[in-house]
């Protein structure tokens, strides 16, 4: 029984530790250029369920891996070097006012070739947050720590109501 008292407090603990990052369904769309030449690509405006923010500050983690998804499936459309840019919100609307605005920079004039990239043809994929990957070890080694602690904690109460039981007797 106190073990498992001791199971979940640890994992009470570690939920509370991973509490600096958060899952936030985002939306999120990608501008890629090439400095040798005219050509723009934007992407559609994705809907990502599994993206990791930043509690506090919003900012998505790993945003250069959604960058590089990008840029990989350029290169192999035969894009030499193209340079990639991910734009993201939580809001439909914020995104859209975002796509509409670098769409008319780069449409008006008519200095850039600019292509779109369908979302049939291009998808973005969910990317494991750097919190899971770098910060897990460290916040579960606390975590630990904590139970351990809490467990030596029961080990003394339990020694002191031994002892007041024996005097009782």
């Amino acid at each position: 029984m106190k073990r498992i008292a001791t199971l979940l407090f640890s994992i009470l603990l570690l939920t509370q530790a991973w509490g600096a990052g958060k899952q936030t369904p985002i939306y999120i769309f990608g501008f890629a250029a090439s400095f040798t030449d005219s050509l723009v690509h934007f992407t559609d405006i994705q809907y990502i369920e599994e993206a990791y923010t930043e509690k506090k500050t919003g900012f998505l983690y790993n945003r250069e891996d959604y960058s590089q998804q990008l840029r990989e499936y350029l290169k192999e459309k035969g894009i030499q070097t193209p340079t990639c840019v991910t734009f993201y919100a939580t809001k439909r609307k914020k995104i859209e006012k975002k796509y509409i605005k670098l769409r008319r920079k780069y449409t008006q004039g008519g200095k850039y070739d600019v292509q779109y990239i369908d979302q049939s043809a291009f998808n973005y994929q969910p990317v494991e947050s750097d919190l899971t990957r770098e910060m897990a070890p460290k916040k579960m080694k606390k975590a630990e720590k904590q139970a351990r602690k809490a467990d030596k904690r029961q080990k003394k109460q339990q020694k002191k109501e031994l002892k007041e039981r024996y005097k009782k007797q």
